[in-house]
């Protein structure tokens, strides 16, 4: 064999080897991408959920929790309220009045990750009706009751975000609105308090378990969750949620719309949240210019704030409500 068949075939050998390696990491990134992003069928905190063992050491006792509260609020007074996004889907939410009397206060609750508005909202939906205030309880595209094969993160869902106080302020002229969100629905919420569109009856923002990107995210998980270096998964798995679901993780994000926003927020996590680290929230807690208040369980989980510290939980959304609302 001379030497120019050995360099040939050395060269077709690496040629191979570096298909071989782009179409592992092709594959890899797509299966993030349709872990992360694809809807599912199964919308609880319980079941089908691929991170349970970054949502704390007490999450089977929260499921329990939010279970029994999910079935106690079964029988509340709700009205369907639809819209159709700007991409024609159609999304789907409850209206629940106040508990009392009729108001124009609302606060439109944008709920977590693979989840529904029931799930992560009947356990404090009692207080907060109790405090004067309707509840929209909206199911975020690709989740719960609402259309969409794919989830958004809370970016594409900020538009959605804007089109549900459009609604709510056709339904009640003159009102008061806040945005409650839980993890992608905090960052939803984040995001549309630096858009334009927002409208200026949004008196303030609550926000548990947001994060600073969805792209920070999912880097933090692929690390946490697979024991993988991101790059360049992470780029991959981002450019298949852009050719598929029509929208990147880098931007818009909650760090950047927080830090020009002049809407009031509150912002509350988990001390032991492996989920959505804790850094997350002081990072954008730090890049807020509104008027802003924090608060941090240490004991808590992902999301499990209220779960884990009740008392504390009521009283800092209670204070930020009567602070902020006329």
């Amino acid at each position: 064999m001379s030497v120019a068949e050995i360099v040939g075939i050395a060269i077709g050998s690496v040629v191979v080897a570096c298909g071989i390696i782009i179409c592992i990491f092709f594959g890899i990134g797509y299966d993030i991408f349709r872990t992360i992003v694809k809807r599912s069928n199964k919308h609880t905190i319980a079941s089908n959920n691929p991170f349970r063992k970054l949502m704390g050491e007490n999450f089977n006792d929260f499921v329990k929790f939010s279970q029994e509260k999910e079935i106690a609020f079964a029988d509340v007074q709700k009205e369907e309220m639809t819209i159709t996004s700007a991409d024609l889907l159609k999304l789907h939410a409850y209206f629940v009045p106040a508990t009392e009397g009729e108001t124009k206060k609302t606060i439109v609750c944008l709920h977590g990750y693979n989840s529904n508005p029931i799930t992560d909202f009947a356990a404090i939906a009692p207080f907060l009706r109790s405090k004067g205030f309707n509840l929209l309880l909206v199911s975020l595209r690709g989740q719960g009751c609402s259309e969409g094969k794919y989830l958004g993160l809370g970016t594409i869902d900020r538009f959605d975000v804007i089109k549900w106080t459009e609604a709510l302020n056709a339904r009640i002229p003159d009102g008061e609105i806040f945005l409650y969100g839980i993890s992608t629905g905090a960052s939803a919420a984040m995001i549309a308090t630096g858009m334009d569109e927002l409208p200026l009856n949004v008196k303030g923002v609550i926000e548990d378990s947001g994060f600073t990107r969805a792209w920070d995210v999912v880097d933090y998980q692929i690390k946490q969750f697979m024991n993988l270096a991101p790059f360049p998964i992470l780029d991959i798995a981002n450019l298949f949620c852009r050719n598929y679901a029509k929208y990147g993780w880098r931007q818009p994000n909650p760090f950047k719309s927080v830090a020009s926003s002049s809407v009031p927020i509150l912002f509350i996590h988990g001390g032991k949240d492996r989920f959505v680290p804790t850094y997350m929230c002081n990072a954008v807690y730090s890049a807020c210019t509104a008027p802003k208040n924090q608060l941090i369980v240490e004991s808590a989980g992902h999301a499990q704030s209220y779960f884990t510290d009740t008392e504390a939980y009521e009283k800092a959304i209670g204070e930020f409500l009567d602070k902020y609302s006329a």
